[in-house]
């Protein structure tokens, strides 16, 4: 995963998500927003069980094959988009789907 500090200015604090998260290394985790097309796609950053993790959701949409392969680059260095999978389908967040990577 990128440093994510680089994206500091698309950060947004929550203070309950972080302590829930342990979103507490601002190198490799945190809450992210994004505008897409008009729209707000939070994400959230985070190393869950030994494995780089981003989920993605809108208020009213689920992200689009085209905004998970821009996500991938604005979490992910090249050489690690090739080891980068999308979790399993039936997940039951509504509009959510999740990147992970395995280091």
């Amino acid at each position: 995963m990128k440093d994510l500090r680089a994206l500091n200015l698309y950060r947004v604090k929550n203070p309950f998500v972080e302590a829930m998260l342990s979103l507490n290394n601002p190198l490799n985790s945190g809450i992210f927003e994004f505008k897409r097309d008009g729209a707000s796609m939070y994400v959230i950053a985070s190393i869950d069980g030994g494995r780089e993790h981003v989920s993605a959701s809108f208020d009213d949409k689920t992200p689009s094959e085209q905004d998970m392969e821009w996500l991938g680059k604005q979490f992910f260095k090249p050489e690690e988009l090739k080891t980068v999978y999308e979790g399993p389908t039936g997940i039951p967040e509504a509009h959510t789907r999740h990147l992970w990577r395995q280091p």
